[in-house]
């Protein structure tokens, strides 16, 4: 019987509900755990495969208590040689909340917003033939609402009252997809052995820390795979023939901390007929027996962790503790004596599951720095993976982690710099830094400067090569200027430059564009081009594309 489970975590944004006029409150937890269980197998197995699949979703309050809970279970059987089978299940919990009575009406009950920990994991248990190739997948979707019970403030679309609890605009409904991560990376797989010893003792070995540098740490797949080994005196007491049956269960958890992390059983188990008591208390003769049974193999258990991350994302190694346990069970004559040895030993295995950093980021103006998984890129442009968009008018500097990126500056001086692959380099409006990729992996980069506010800006292009293209948005078509210098910006990154007076001429030099390491040369054979957007319209721009074909 193989066990795992796959979590994902997130946080519910819930609008805090007007306590005017409010006589109760009912937060409702939504489910849905869709489930497949498809096999193959070369075998024929005369009985049914079955998976269970039971999920946990769990709304916790921000402290980490459980606030909500609910168990969605689904069982699917299959039969054959090529099964496939699929199931879904619904389950809803609530909670009541009075003003002024509950505890947790303070939470739900006020002005703001309110995050609530929303955290789903799916556990299998599956019996399956011997030789077979299984798939199994489930999705777990959840909705968090706030359903209010009372008179409520007086709107246009609650004058009458609200004693069914869902007009007047007081429903707030939170959803989240059935996936929650998307590029996961896992680190490669730690493996330690816990040396066999007897139940009752302990052990002490260390893994490797997760690296935070790497990205966002997510899960911990954690497998492990008890052996065991024992045997059994026994002497049958009794003045009759009897029937023994001995069983055994060697048990290893692994713990960090207080927190137990994975356990896993093996278990033994004998059957043997014995004599009447032959007056020899030796286990041996005809009521005697020594009995050395046999492991009955079952799959490691295995388990993604995901909470408690924290501990494992630090420099060095952790310390894990793990822990031999047993017990014997017994069927057999009243009158027996019996002595008994466990020895229990184990395989674990550790992967961290994260989330890389998509860009690094330095807030110059703040002086501050960090990482980000940035997003999945949403937009028109074939090609492009993630994004990140800079939110803040702080200056910023963004390095993206990965290739064919989106990224966006505000109306600050920002310098951008992608990896690899293609990219969008937005570095808005101000004077900006861009740094493309460098073409080696086929890619070709599009950037873009604004220069219709009032700010003189300059702005850098570095890598720019062929398949690139620039534009400078601002420029006016038929007033603006576009003279070309040869060798001018900053030391380092000088280039051929073109300088734009965009009023018009003898208004002075409002935009400056240096393509570092490109002669005037090469800058003769870009495809320059302008024109208008959305000319006409109060939204209409004027811009000035550059292409290195």
């Amino acid at each position: 019987m193989a066990r795992s489970t796959t979590p994902w975590l997130t946080t519910a944004i819930l609008d805090r509900t007007d306590p005017t006029g409010l006589d109760a409150l009912t937060l409702l937890l939504s489910t849905t755990l869709e489930t497949s269980f498809s096999l193959i197998t070369p075998e024929s197995p005369s009985g049914r495969a079955a998976a269970m699949t039971t999920a946990s979703i769990t709304l916790s309050r921000p402290d980490g208590t459980t606030l909500l809970a609910a168990q969605p279970s689904i069982t699917l059987t299959a039969q054959g040689t090529t099964p496939t089978a699929t199931g879904t299940v619904s389950a809803t919990s609530s909670l009541a909340v009075v003003p002024g009575l509950n505890a947790d009406a303070t939470l739900l009950i006020g002005t703001g917003q309110l995050g609530l920990p929303l955290a789903a994991s799916a556990r299998l248990r599956a019996t399956l033939p011997g030789n077979a190739e299984a798939h199994f997948s489930a999705a777990i979707a959840a909705t968090v609402a706030t359903q209010p019970t009372g008179a409520g403030p007086v709107t246009a679309g609650n004058t009458g009252g609200n004693t069914g609890g869902n007009t007047g605009g007081f429903n707030i409904t939170a959803t989240f997809p059935p996936i929650l991560y998307l590029g996961i990376s896992r680190t490669p797989l730690q493996t330690r052995t816990i040396d066999p010893g007897q139940t009752g003792s302990t052990a002490t070995f260390a893994i490797d820390g997760f690296d935070p540098a790497l990205g966002r740490l997510v899960g911990i797949e954690l497998s492990l795979a008890t052996t065991a080994s024992g045997t059994q005196r026994a002497e049958n007491r009794d003045r009759a023939d009897a029937d023994l049956t001995v069983a055994q269960t060697a048990t290893v958890g692994l713990a960090i901390g207080t927190t137990n992390l994975i356990a896993d059983d093996a278990t033994l188990a004998t059957t043997t007929r014995l004599a009447p008591f032959d007056g020899d208390a030796d286990y041996a003769g005809p009521s005697g027996a020594t009995l050395n049974p046999v492991v009955d193999p079952v799959a490691p258990t295995s388990f993604t962790l995901a909470a408690g991350l924290d501990r494992f994302a630090v420099a060095g190694p952790v310390s894990i503790e793990a822990t031999r346990t047993g017990a014997t069970s017994v069927d057999g004559p009243a009158n027996l004596d019996l002595v008994t040895t466990l020895i229990a030993g184990a395989t674990a295995t550790f992967v961290y599951d994260y989330l890389p950093w998509d860009v690094r980021y330095t807030n110059v103006t703040a002086g501050t720095s960090g990482s980000d998984v940035g997003q999945a890129y949403s937009g028109p442009v074939a090609g492009l993976q993630r994004q990140y968009i800079w939110s803040s008018p702080d200056s910023v500097a963004i390095a993206a982690s990965v290739p064919s990126a989106f990224l966006k500056g505000g109306p600050g001086g920002d310098a951008l710099a992608a990896i690899g692959g293609s990219n969008v380099l937005d570095g808005g409006a101000g004077s900006n830094f861009l740094v493309g990729a460098t073409g080696a992996d086929g890619g070709a980069d599009t950037f873009f400067v604004d220069g219709r506010s009032s700010a003189t800006t300059w702005s850098t292009v570095v890598n720019f090569h062929p398949g690139d293209q620039a534009t400078i948005f601002g420029f006016r078509p038929g007033t603006s200027t576009r003279a070309w210098t040869a060798d001018d910006g900053a030391d380092g990154f000088r280039g051929a430059t073109i300088h734009s007076e965009l009023a018009g001429p003898g208004s002075g030099i409002t935009a400056s564009f240096t393509f570092a390491g490109l002669d005037l040369g090469s800058a003769a054979s870009l495809t320059i081009t302008d024109g208008t957007l959305a000319k006409g319209t109060p939204g209409e721009v004027g811009y000035l594309l550059i292409q290195y074909l």
